[in-house]
């Protein structure tokens, strides 16, 4: 009977030993943007979610929840601070109030990767940490153009132009004279149909795609703030949850993607002036002297106010960021 125990309690521990050990879920995480899923300028969220649930399956999944139709878009930062959201598509323009250097963003003369090495994301990193999130990187590259209905030959005859206006570029629309009207981009469209606005800065891709160009067909050709401030906020706390190497590899996911991110709106871009002339939109030119008024002027008022804002790291910020 003894003998009899014992082998019925090998067998079950020969059975419960042999059971294959069931693999760890893979980490979740919810993800939102303030751009609509389908919006050409959104490219660079899905490549970025794609490329983590290929090269990472099995340890992170990323499931998109949904656009400003979920999450309104200046509700981002606060959503993914409290972990209603693990991971935000948004821009620094928006939470600039919580996170100062988020407005830096756009002033920036280096690429992603240069950024990296000069300690600009450094920077970066540490001032969203005070507010409870990890910058991790950019989705987007490529600066503003100013669209128009009607022509000008000079910078001062945008003075009392009445222009679709956001966060991003206020200060800029006020030095020059520009009345801005604050509009979302799902509302741009009706704006422009109903004279609300004469206008618009944008970058080169979106408008004729938005439907935009049967109103706007004049832009500036001139790109302002060639460094897009839009960038992927993680949750603090879930950030701290990935093992170190985890981590490491989110880095350099996100690294790679920005490279990719680069090529595809430089080579979208040349697409799009293409696509532009064949519809008729007009491109106006500036003189050298408005032209180089017109762009320092972007960069002057920002630093202005930033000055104000976080006087202390202005030096360091200007040398990471190219100055």
């Amino acid at each position: 009977m003894k003998r009899l125990c014992v082998s019925l309690l090998l067998v079950t521990l020969f059975i419960f030993f042999a059971q294959p050990i069931a693999a760890a879920e893979p980490a979740t995480l919810k993800a939102s943007c303030f751009f609509t899923k389908d919006h050409p300028l959104a490219w660079g969220v899905f490549s970025w979610i794609d490329n983590i649930n290929n090269e990472l399956k099995g340890q992170v999944k990323v499931n998109y929840v949904g656009g400003p139709e979920v999450i309104p878009t200046l509700e981002q930062i606060e959503a993914v601070k409290k972990g209603i959201i693990d991971v935000s598509f948004t821009s620094g323009s928006h939470y600039g109030p919580q996170v100062p250097v988020g407005y830096t963003l756009t002033l920036s003369r280096l690429m992603p990767w240069e950024e990296r090495k000069s300690g600009y994301s450094d920077i970066l990193v540490k001032e969203h940490e005070k507010v409870g999130v990890r910058y991790l990187g950019r989705w987007l590259h490529g600066g503003f153009y100013m669209w128009l209905k009607e022509p000008v030959k000079a910078v001062d005859e945008l003075k009392a132009r009445r222009l679709r206006t956001f966060t991003t570029y206020e200060r800029f629309y006020k030095a020059l004279g520009i009345a801005g009207v604050g509009i979302q981009p799902a509302e741009t469209y009706t704006a422009l149909e109903r004279g609300v606005v004469d206008g618009t800065l944008w970058p080169l891709v979106g408008p004729r795609e938005e439907g935009w160009t049967r109103f706007l067909k004049y832009y500036v050709n001139q790109e302002l703030w060639p460094a897009s401030n839009l960038v992927i906020l993680v949750n603090m706390n879930t950030w701290n949850k990935f093992p170190d190497d985890l981590k490491a590899k989110l880095h350099e996911i996100t690294a790679s993607s920005e490279r990719k991110v680069v090529a595809h709106f430089q080579e979208k871009n040349k697409n799009e002036r293409e696509a532009l002339e064949k519809v008729g939109i007009k491109q106006i030119t500036f003189s050298p002297a408005d032209a180089k008024r017109f762009a320092d002027l972007s960069y002057d008022v920002e630093w202005a106010e930033l000055e104000k804002k976080i006087p202390d790291l202005i030096p360091s910020l200007k040398k990471a960021a190219g100055y």
